[in-house]
């Protein structure tokens, strides 16, 4: 009877020591930021594909999706579910493994601001995260002047954009919303003393 009881206790240890080890799948996308193609691989066979903002064509497994971007030296990390993923659970690491300057995790989700370059001309951006959602950025030039700044409307049904003169006036304010095919709701353009020139 012991040795049975002893049996048992050593099977079920060498159980959980086994479901501890083993390892869920891992799923790298790869982002081509100039074609805007994400393409999914899992065990470095492909599996999935997203062209530009289009739907997802095959099978993301639930679970962590790491995104590597052909630009950004900084790895994305989502949940996805039911081959979406949750846009709130991003996660962002250097590749260190460490969350980059300015970002912090609240209760899970991702705050603060990160700074990410936007083309090879050294232009970059001031993106904020709340709660572990976009809630805007802010675009610069090389030089530091501030070109443009997104901001979301309506909760988050629609996005306002604001393109700057290189004196810092207004140049277009833009709203479109951020759904489906952004459909642009207005656009206004200003000369450079804040003067109304168009509106559509």
């Amino acid at each position: 009877m012991k040795k049975i009881i002893l049996t048992a206790i050593i099977v079920l240890f060498s159980q959980m020591a086994s479901a501890q080890t083993t390892k869920q799948p891992e799923v790298i996308a790869k982002h081509d930021e100039s074609t805007g193609i994400v393409t999914f691989y899992l065990n470095e066979k492909e599996i999935a594909r997203r062209v530009s903002a289009g739907a997802i064509v095959g099978k993301i497994p639930d679970g962590p999706v790491k995104v590597i971007s052909d630009k950004r030296k900084d790895v994305f990390v989502y949940e996805y579910k039911n081959n979406k993923a949750l846009m709130d659970s991003l996660k962002i690491y250097d590749p260190q493994g460490n969350l980059p300057k300015g970002l912090k995790l609240v209760d899970g989700k991702l705050t603060g601001i990160y700074r990410r370059i936007e083309s090879n001309d050294g232009s970059f951006a001031d993106v904020r995260y709340e709660k572990g959602l976009d809630a805007g950025s802010t675009i610069f030039s090389p030089a530091g002047v501030k070109i443009a700044e997104f901001s979301f409307d309506d909760n988050r049904k629609t996005l306002l954009g604001k393109y700057f003169y290189a004196n810092g006036k207004l140049k277009t304010e833009i709203k479109s919303k951020t759904s489906g095919t952004g459909e642009r709701l207005y656009e206004k353009n200003f000369d450079e003393n804040g003067k109304l020139l168009t509106e559509k």
